[in-house]
């Protein structure tokens, strides 16, 4: 009996610290879950990257509301020259927007 409480002991902390482990891999998993679904949902966000300013005016252009022309908060031209500065260029070199 005085050599099995030792064993006993150590094979009771072993399956703490695994069980321990497997925690921090299940957490580790769902945040990589939660991260490839964020890289998955934002992919096609980065594929307007590539799209040619003539595309991405023309989009523009059909986003025009022309009866809240004025309504910086809700008008298209004023959107989207607001969300980087590529599109704030070519929003500003499109004369139909405005």
């Amino acid at each position: 009996e005085l050599q099995t409480a030792p064993i006993l002991d150590a094979i009771q902390k072993a399956k703490t610290e695994l069980a321990r482990v497997e925690a921090a891999i299940a957490n580790l998993t769902a945040q990589r879950a939660g991260l490839d679904d964020f890289i998955q949902s934002h992919t096609t966000v980065v594929g307007l990257r590539c799209f040619p300013n003539e595309l991405l005016a023309e989009i523009f252009l059909r986003c025009v509301d022309y009866r809240s022309y004025f309504d910086p908060l809700t008008n298209g031209p004023w959107i989207v020259a607001r969300v980087c500065r590529r599109w704030r260029n070519v929003a500003l070199s499109c004369p139909g927007l405005w």
